[in-house]
């Protein structure tokens, strides 16, 4: 039997993560594994010091973790909007492909 995928959600600026819940039910009713991310520039304080850099650096942390627990599964990245900036720079070098190249699953 095939295992279902992961969904990974960032969020879009001004977006914070409850926005989500309602699509992350969904997927959790139809079986998927879903956890919605966030950033530390999301709705900051102070916004000077919120860089894009930053986010991704968060971002990653929070989906290593899940790639190697989960190592086979497919995991997606969905993001909205700005996430998709920070979100596809903390999924740079963690393809299914690339892992596989380096010996590494999932």
């Amino acid at each position: 039997m095939v295992s279902k995928p992961i969904f990974l959600i960032v969020p879009g600026a001004w977006h914070p993560p409850s926005c989500y819940t309602t699509l992350a039910n969904h997927l959790k009713a139809a079986g998927y594994p879903t956890n919605i991310l966030a950033y530390p520039s999301l709705n900051t304080k102070d916004p000077l010091t919120a860089t894009c850099a930053a986010d991704a650096e968060s971002l990653r942390r929070q989906l290593i973790p899940v790639i190697e627990k989960d190592s086979g599964k497919v995991v997606f990245v969905v993001c909205h909007s700005y996430g998709g900036i920070p979100g596809g720079g903390a999924a740079q070098g963690l393809s299914k492909s690339t892992r596989v190249k380096e010996g590494k699953e999932g």
